[in-house]
């Protein structure tokens, strides 16, 4: 058993180390959501990011940029152009940050 003094420096250390690896291009700092005929580039930096956080919206606060696909007989799609701006965003904000 540990005491209470030992788990808090403990989760020092997970923090500190979750932090460094937030900030690695493992883990880049935006990436981009697809789903449901819209997509979005999301900044995981945010303080309001959440993973688990089930919903794609324009208004979601750690969207960076959004982009609303259309409906073709009940099938939602995204155009192919929005795609690729979203892409190409992406990549060039995580080479900046």
């Amino acid at each position: 058993m540990i005491t209470e003094k030992q788990y808090l420096e403990a989760q020092k250390i997970v923090d500190a180390w979750n932090s460094q690896l937030k900030q690695s291009r493992v883990m880049p700092r935006y990436f981009v959501d697809i789903r449901g005929g819209c997509g979005a580039v999301r900044d995981t930096w945010h303080e309001s990011y959440n993973e688990d956080y089930p919903g794609l919206h324009k208004y979601t606060l750690d969207v960076v940029e959004y982009k609303h696909g259309y409906t073709t007989n009940g099938v939602w799609n995204m155009r192919d152009e929005d795609v690729k701006y979203l892409n190409d965003l992406c990549e060039r904000l995580n080479n900046e940050a």
